[in-house]
């Protein structure tokens, strides 16, 4: 799913829908394997979307924003950690 982006916005809107029906305060990503610098690249703009579209739906809907969080793997240092730690919560 992650390596195309034009199934990101399948797996963002599904999310999305899927917390808000189930009255979920927020969603998290479980990627624990990132090895290639694609992947990583990909979780960084898949991280961006994911938040605008949150961020979007807020807006239009007036409910308050989802809490959007990661479990990513610890060994791997070269994370988009600017991406991260400006989109996370």
């Amino acid at each position: 799913m992650a390596s195309q982006a034009n199934t990101w916005k399948l797996f963002i809107d599904s999310s999305i829908k899927l917390a808000r029906s189930n009255s979920f305060h927020g969603l998290d990503l479980d990627w624990e394997n990132l090895s290639t610098l694609p992947q990583k690249t990909n979780l960084g703009l898949l991280l961006q979307e994911w938040r605008a579209a949150v961020d979007k739906k807020s807006a239009t809907t007036g409910n308050s924003k989802l809490l959007l969080s990661a479990t990513l793997s610890f060994r791997n240092s070269d994370y988009p950690i600017q991406a991260i730690q400006n989109i996370l919560d």
